[in-house]
Parts: C-alpha cells; structure tokens; sequence
C-alpha cells in the first residue's frame, strides 16, 4: 500500500530541515498539492522538537560518563542539535517549550565546556552561536557586524520581537520564574567567561537600562566587575560611542595593570 498524501508531505518537510525557505519551485508546487492544514505542520514540527531534546539530554548522560578527551565532538552535538531545535521553536513561533529551553541553558551552562564547544576552527575566535538567541539590541552599531554573519545573508534572526530587543530573554520578561533562571545564567556567562560574550553583556546591559530595572543593571555590572578582578580583564565597553566603564577597585586596577605590562 502506497503512502497517502500527509506521510509524502511530512516527508518533503523533513527533508527540507523543517523550514519552507529550502524549498525549491518544484517543491513548493508539490507541498501546495498536498494541501495540509497548519496544525498538522505544527504537530510534526513539535515532534521533531521534542525528538531533538530527547536526542540532547541522552548525550549529555553519555557525556558525563565519557573521558574529558572525548567529550569535545560529542559536546558540539549538543550545541548544534539545541540550536536547530531553537531555531524551529523561533520560526513557528511556538510558546511551549520555554521551560526546557531554560533547564538546557542551565544545563550547559553548568558545565562550561558544553557551552564553549561549539567554536569556529580558530580557538581564538570563538563563536558561540547560542549566545545569539538569549538578546540583542538592534539599536547596536555592532547588530548586523558583531553577531553570527551566518544571519545576515537573510536579515532574519531567530526569536524576533519586532521591537529593539529580541531574544528569548525579552521574550519571557513576564515569567518572572522563568526571567530569573536565565538571568542567574547570564550573570554566570559574564562573570566567567565575559572575553566570550561582550556581546551578549552589551546588549543584556542595554536592556537592563531600557526596562529601567536598577537592580538587574547593578547585577550586571557586579558580575562585569567579578570578572575583571578574576582574570584581570582592563577592556571597557563601547557602544554606540557610549562607553560603559564598569570601575573597579584601585587595587585591582593596579594588579591589572602589573599583570599585563610587567
């Protein structure tokens, strides 16, 4: 027995990784003959979703268990697979899976080296695409030239508000639950790992100020402060010509300064 038009259809989908960007005239005019109903995209759509993060969570088991000189490849796995999964909730727009998004970015973040994992090939110009979905502000000058130029061929990103700042983060504002968890993991990525995500300190900064959240800004800049102390970072932070320069103490200053020059 043949397959009826819906398997065909789910088939043609599956093939074109989920997104109908990919497909080509002759595609287009296949799908159109099927005629299937937008709920029944959103439920393969979900299926796929959810197979992804059964996929992420059975390897971060296995990559617990593994020696730490095994881990890398399997680690990018899981980068790579959670950010297909984040952008198909993005391009359909779906509102159910915000919690897990959250408890994997806690995940990941738990362990820095599953987060850091996806690279580019230069280890000293690393890109961690999955800081990408967390915001940005389009009012940056460093919007379109700063982020992965992987997007900007479309002018598409992922998690768009259509207002200044986009992301998951500003997208969950009113879950307060929600809003403080991935916050905690953000001031964690700044204090920790700031040199790989200015980016990302930028613009979460930015939108500490736009929502007039005093307590937030001074989070932020604590965690900034943490991390110049830390790892004697002296860099400062330039938007827009605007300057963020986030002090801290006289004696860490001088220490700085030691350490780079002496």
């Amino acid at each position: 027995m043949g397959k009826d038009k819906y398997e065909l259809a789910k088939e043609l989908l599956k093939r074109n990784y989920y997104s109908f960007s990919h497909f080509n005239a002759e595609e287009r005019q296949e799908w159109e003959n099927y005629n299937v109903p937008d709920e029944l995209v959103i439920k393969w759509v979900k299926e796929r979703i959810e197979d992804l993060f059964e996929e992420i969570l059975d390897i971060m088991v296995k990559n617990n268990q593994m020696d730490l000189s095994l881990r890398e490849e399997n680690s990018s796995n899981i980068c790579r697979k959670f950010s297909i999964a984040l952008d198909m909730i993005s391009r359909y727009q779906i509102n159910d899976y915000f919690d897990k998004i959250v408890s994997i970015y806690e995940k990941l973040n738990y362990d820095e080296y599953l987060l850091f994992s996806q690279i580019w090939t230069d280890p000293w110009d690393r890109g961690v695409y999955l800081f990408r979905y967390l915001i940005r502000d389009k009012e940056s000058e460093r919007f379109s030239s700063e982020y992965d130029e992987c997007l900007n061929y479309s002018n598409k990103f992922s998690f768009d508000t259509k207002f200044r700042f986009i992301g998951i983060i500003p997208i969950i504002y009113n879950d307060k639950l929600l809003f403080d968890r991935i916050v905690n993991v953000c001031l964690d990525l700044i204090e920790n790992s700031l040199f790989y995500c200015r980016s990302l300190a930028r613009d979460f900064y930015n939108y500490s100020i736009f929502i007039e959240d005093n307590n937030l800004q001074q989070k932020i800049e604590d965690s900034i402060r943490k991390n110049k102390e830390k790892y004697f970072m002296s860099y400062d932070f330039y938007d827009n010509n605007k300057v963020y320069n986030i002090r801290i103490k006289k004696e860490d200053e001088l220490n700085i300064v030691r350490f780079l020059y002496y």
